[in-house]
C-alpha cells in the first residue's frame, strides 16, 4: 500500500514539476495522463493484467526488454499475463518512480519518459529501467498507445579512455 502511495505521489510530482514548461498549475490533460499511468502502474504491481490492458489503445505497440515487438492490446495482454503467471510466479511487485518528463507532441499525443525500479523476489529482471510511453487521446480519454522499457546498467568498460 505504501508503494502505491509513493507511486501516486511520484506521478503527481512529475506532472507538477517535470513538465518542460515548469507550469505551476497542472492542466486537465496532465492530470488525465498521470491517472492513466498510475492505473497502469498499480495494475502491474498487483498482477491485474486485465486492468493494465484497459489503459492501452486497441492498436497499442509494445517492445519488451528483449526487443520483441508485440502489437495489439489482446496480444500484449496475453504476453504480460504469461510474464506475471510464469516468470514472476504471480507475485506482487514493487515499482518506484524516479525522474520523469512529459512532452506534448500535439493536443492529442504526448511522450512520457520515466526512470523506474521494479523489484520482486521472483523477478529475474529486478532493477532499474528507463520506460517510454506514448499516450494518445482516444474518444476524449487518454490511453497508452506504445511503451517500451530498457534495462539501466553500467556500460562495459572500454579499453580506451
Amino acid at each position: 500500500m505504501m508503494k502505491n502511495l509513493f507511486l501516486a505521489i511520484a506521478v503527481a510530482t512529475f506532472l507538477l514539476c517535470g513538465n518542460a514548461l515548469a507550469q505551476t498549475k497542472q492542466t486537465d490533460d496532465e492530470k488525465a495522463i498521470g491517472a492513466v499511468l498510475m492505473k497502469a502502474g498499480q495494475a502491474w504491481e498487483s498482477g491485474d493484467v486485465a486492468k493494465f490492458a484497459e489503459t492501452l489503445t486497441a492498436d497499442c505497440v509494445h517492445v519488451d526488454p528483449f526487443g520483441k515487438l508485440i502489437t495489439g492490446r489482446e496480444n500484449i495482454k496475453a504476453t504480460l499475463q504469461w510474464v506475471r503467471d510464469e516468470v514472476y510466479k504471480k507475485e506482487k511487485l514493487d515499482l518506484e518512480i524516479g525522474e520523469t518528463t512529459l512532452r506534448f507532441l500535439n493536443a492529442d499525443a504526448a511522450i512520457v519518459v520515466m526512470k523506474m525500479k521494479e523489484t520482486g523476489k521472483n523477478n529475474p529482471t529486478s532493477g532499474a529501467y528507463l520506460e517510454t510511453f506514448t499516450v494518445s487521446r482516444v474518444n476524449n480519454e487518454w490511453k497508452i498507445s506504445s511503451f517500451q522499457g530498457i534495462d539501466i546498467r553500467e556500460p562495459p568498460k572500454s579499453p580506451t579512455k
